[in-house]
């Protein structure tokens, strides 16, 4: 489980480098390429944003999987 958040962070940082990439190259388009980086960049940030979302599941079921269960009584 470990691994999963591990690959899951690093796979979201990969992502949000990709969306800022493409957010600092808008100065130099125009028109419907402008518009079509806006889009690029913004589906790069939600899919880094998902995959932060995973990978911080994944490591709040792996915090919860080695607590010993309750005790019932």
């Amino acid at each position: 489980m470990q691994m999963t958040v591990v690959a899951g962070t690093l796979f979201a940082l990969v992502c949000y480098a990709v969306a800022l990439q493409g957010l600092l190259t808008l100065g130099e388009l125009q028109g419907d390429q402008l518009s079509d980086a806006k889009g690029f960049a913004a589906f790069w940030g939600f899919l880094g944003s998902v995959c932060a979302g995973l990978a911080a599941l994944a490591w709040w079921l792996s915090r919860g999987a080695s607590s010993p269960p309750p005790s019932g009584g």
